[in-house]
């Protein structure tokens, strides 16, 4: 492929594994806080409540991460491609 190409691919994919972790940033937080509120509740129920929100939100992190490290693997590939192309075309051909 063309060497714009792969750069273009290594552009959109740092750009999405930005915003990828991000919401991990955000995720992470929002389950400490989960947890924070869980070991302070004195009533079972609030205990249960904050419980729940904790496990919904650590798997999210999960279905984050699996995405985070397909992304990473998608932006070594063309980062490789890239490597590739670039070393092709300055090539001295005599």
């Amino acid at each position: 492929m063309n060497l714009a190409y792969e750069a273009a691919y290594m552009f959109i994919y740092a750009k999405k594994l930005q915003r990828v972790a991000d919401k991990l940033k955000s995720l992470s937080k929002d389950a400490q806080h989960h947890l924070l509120k869980h070991n302070t509740a004195q009533n079972p129920k609030d205990k249960e409540k904050h419980k729940n929100k904790h496990q919904k939100t650590t798997q999210k992190i999960q279905d984050v991460i699996k995405r985070h490290n397909e992304l990473l693997a998608k932006l070594h590939h063309h980062q490789l491609l890239f490597a590739s192309t670039l070393q092709h075309e300055h090539k001295i051909k005599v």
